[in-house]
């Protein structure tokens, strides 16, 4: 343990992942991933290999607009996350985003930690 009370530790951090597109206007990634700790400490609360998956979907629409989806989650304990969100490209390199952060799961996990605060948010992008 540091002076700042963190637990050093050595993990091997892993993902695989799928991207495909089911049409033309639609693109799906999915992912399982893993980090697993050597030398496990107990009095820590992630187990010794914690793993999760992830979906992606994203769709263009008219008018310029996509929507999209992504889900996180922990295979360890009921724990997510998922961000949806709405990008419109209203003008060339410019999009304007519309999305949520919600999270869920229990108190000790990654994104239940979070549970209470969910958010909105919006993004205006230029691109050069």
């Amino acid at each position: 343990v540091d002076s700042d009370g963190v637990v050093k530790q050595n993990t091997l951090d892993w993902a695989v992942g799928l991207d495909f597109n089911p049409d033309t206007s639609t693109r799906v990634n999915t992912q399982l991933y893993q980090s697993y700790t050597f030398k496990h400490n107990a009095d820590t609360i992630p187990e010794q290999a914690e793993t999760g998956v992830s979906l992606l979907v994203n769709r263009k629409l008219p008018q310029n607009w996509q929507a999209e989806l992504l889900v996180v989650h922990s295979l360890n304990r009921s724990d997510w996350m998922a961000r949806p969100k709405a990008i419109w490209g209203f003008q060339p390199n410019w999009k304007l985003t519309f999305g949520l952060d919600i999270f869920g799961g229990p108190i000790d996990g990654l994104f239940g930690q979070y549970d209470s605060q969910d958010r909105a948010y919006l993004e205006v992008r230029y691109d050069y």
